[in-house]
């Protein structure tokens, strides 16, 4: 008799959450909030944020009100999105109740010029095999050409994209596209040692991934450094006209050959001035990109709600971003503010191998063939990160 209950009240639910709205329902609403997972969208007609409502009833129940849904006014569907940029500010209502507001930014669809770098992997005593190269390579080219079923309504395309280098700095073409393998005492690691200035291609030509043994789990970037005559919040910068530090990556064997988490995307964002979309603290604006959520991470580590987050602000929601941590279904996502970062540090830094793009007829011949270590240069660690 139990379980016939039991079965007769799963029915009953069922059929109300496959039934049309019922009026008699909203007299019983007396609290409506709305939330959402992002505060901030493309207005490109397909960019799109859903709204998600919660009132006093079961959720069950809640799915039989005739909720409408408003943006600056205007009736909207559950699913916000827009083709005209601009602030929103949304709300939901039932009969006379209406629920909290939200404002929501949209930005303009933005292009910018293509820039296509070339990338060499120089690997140090290890056997990871080409085709783990070009996996690793088609993840980077997926991330930094966002394609547009990307989950975060936020997510650009940088218009950046790379390749396999096909010669070295003499113009000899490489045995093995992108690759120069190497062996050398196994007590070095590639955490950007002095040894390594004799495994180092000219940066304005060329980006320098190192694989190997890193001395840790982690893989690391090092962040670009500006001429002083640019003032670029979170970057350093260098007047020399010499190349006087090792600006690379450097990627353990297993993230290699494993392809975790993305983890090339989130060093190359590094590589190009992005910084961690989370702080120890809620005092400030950890990566100086407003459109990405930032969250307390000591906390989310000794709270884990696993895939999701806490915004300071208190926004739940789920971490796209390459410059994140762990616990996500998908890493791949760039911002609107983060493309606009990066591109700015591009136009402005030093041996980041945006000269290896213009592909000029005589550009070998301009490529310095020895990069020396300067006699007074010394390791820089802030600007290692992982």
């Amino acid at each position: 008799m139990k379980i016939k209950k039991i079965l007769l009240l799963i029915l009953s639910i069922l059929s109300l959450s496959c039934s049309d709205p019922d009026p008699a329902l909203e007299d019983l609403v007396n609290q409506l909030t709305i939330k959402t997972e992002s505060r901030y969208l493309i207005a490109n007609n397909m960019s799109t944020i859903p709204i998600q409502i919660l009132s006093n009833l079961n959720p069950v129940v809640a799915t039989q009100l005739n909720i409408k849904y408003f943006a600056n006014g205007i009736l909207i569907d559950k699913d916000f999105k827009t083709n005209i940029a601009g602030n929103y500010t949304v709300w939901a209502e039932v009969n006379s109740i209406k629920s909290n507001e939200i404002i929501l930014i949209a930005r303009p669809p933005e292009e910018y010029t293509a820039i296509e770098f070339k990338v060499v992997f120089h690997i140090i005593n290890s056997n990871v095999l080409s085709d783990d190269i070009d996996k690793v390579m088609e993840q980077l080219n997926t991330t930094f050409r966002t394609p547009l079923e990307n989950l975060d309504p936020n997510a650009v395309d940088t218009f950046l994209q790379f390749k396999l280098a096909e010669n070295d700095p003499n113009g000899n073409t490489l045995e093995e596209k992108g690759i120069t393998r190497h062996q050398v005492d196994p007590e070095y690691t590639i955490r950007f040692e002095d040894w390594m200035w004799d495994i180092y291609w000219d940066p304005d030509y060329y980006i320098n991934i190192w694989v190997g043994d890193t001395g840790s789990t982690s893989s690391y970037g090092n962040y670009p450094v500006t001429g002083c005559s640019s003032t670029i919040i979170g970057i350093s910068c260098n007047d020399s006209d010499n190349v006087n530090y090792l600006h690379g990556i450097a990627m353990t064997t297993n993230h290699i050959e494993y392809n975790r988490s993305n983890l090339i995307s989130h060093e190359m964002g590094h590589f190009f001035g992005l910084k961690h979309a989370f702080n120890d603290n809620c005092n400030s604006d950890s990566d100086y990109c407003l459109d990405t959520p930032n969250y307390n991470r000591e906390y989310y580590d000794s709270n884990s709600t696993g895939i999701y987050r806490e915004s300071c602000d208190g926004m739940k929601y789920r971490s796209w971003s390459i410059m994140d941590y762990y616990q996500q279904e998908k890493s791949f996502s760039i911002t609107y503010d983060q493309r606009k970062r990066l591109r700015t540090i591009i136009d402005n830094s030093k041996w980041s191998g945006v000269l290896g793009s213009q592909n000029i007829s005589t550009g070998r011949f301009q490529i310095k063939k020895n990069i020396k270590k300067p006699e007074n240069y010394r390791l820089n660690q802030k600007n290692i990160i992982n």
